[in-house]
């Protein structure tokens, strides 16, 4: 190696590593081309200078594998774990491809030390590849190690919500002159069957039921009870559910509570 093209045939210039150097340009033999491959951009070498640092490369290589599970949910992290190289290393990237089409990459680059790069990923198949370009003491190398395939499913559907708890129907308790009660409401489901209960508040087991129906348009009109105070002046709790139960805790649903005072002179 003391000619020029003998140097640029050793660092690949025929061959396109400008091109996988990602300098661009045509691959013509010169120290400048050269000088452009060895030092990657920064000073200048005199061909003693290149001649001397090819001779002094070590070899360039590539040791690649995805680190963790290779399959999950979107967004999936992949990791891949890089060994470090020697020689005039330019630059180590990891491409995507998806359905034979590449998408995308990650890189580390310009670098040889190693360690692990990171790419986050959608749902898919994704086929991933490593590579790495530079010169080392055989010449220009360009190493390619495919990774595998990783598989990415869409995150699962949330639980679906559960359906909203009924509105409660609502009553209303007037007293009739002879000492009983008058029940009234609204918001009952249509035509169906209402159990009105009727709660001694002095004497807990002193308890009344009665059963009315709902008008068509899910109303409880005027329900008498008659007369049902035990103690004058005594209280009674007044609540009342047509059967409609509520998904939540799949009990019925039962309407306010109305507590009224039994007349004195009864």
């Amino acid at each position: 190696m003391n000619t020029l093209r003998e140097i640029g045939e050793f660092v690949g210039i025929p061959q396109g590593s400008l091109e996988a150097a990602l300098f661009g340009g045509p691959p013509v033999i010169s120290l400048r081309n050269v000088n452009t491959l060895v030092t990657i951009g920064k000073r200048k070498l005199s061909m003693r200078a290149v001649i001397q640092a090819l001779q002094n490369l070590t070899p360039i290589t590539l040791e690649a594998e995805i680190v963790g599970d290779r399959s999950g949910e979107e967004p999936f992290e992949v990791a891949v774990r890089l060994n470090a190289s020697g020689g005039i290393t330019w630059f180590t990237a990891i491409s995507i491809s998806s359905g034979g089409k590449v998408i995308g990459a990650f890189a580390d680059v310009s670098t040889s030390g190693g360690g692990v790069a990171h790419a986050q990923l959608g749902r898919g198949e994704f086929q991933l590849v490593a590579t790495r370009a530079g010169i080392s003491n055989n010449g220009f190398v360009s190493l390619r190690v495919p990774l595998g395939t990783i598989s990415v499913a869409p995150p699962p559907a949330p639980p679906p919500l559960p359906p909203p708890s009924p509105i409660p129907p609502t009553i209303a308790v007037e007293t009739n002159p002879d000492g009983g009660f008058v029940v009234s409401g609204s918001g009952f489901s249509h035509a169906k069957p209402i159990a009105i209960r009727a709660q001694d508040q002095v004497n807990p087991q002193n308890q009344r039921n009665f059963v009315a129906t709902a008008s068509p348009t899910g109303a409880l009109v005027d329900f008498q009870t008659g007369v049902i105070c035990v103690v004058p002046g005594g209280q009674i709790t007044f609540s009342a559910q047509d059967g409609t139960l509520d998904p939540s805790n799949n009990r019925p649903v039962i309407s306010n509570f109305v507590t009224v005072t039994c007349p004195l002179n009864q």
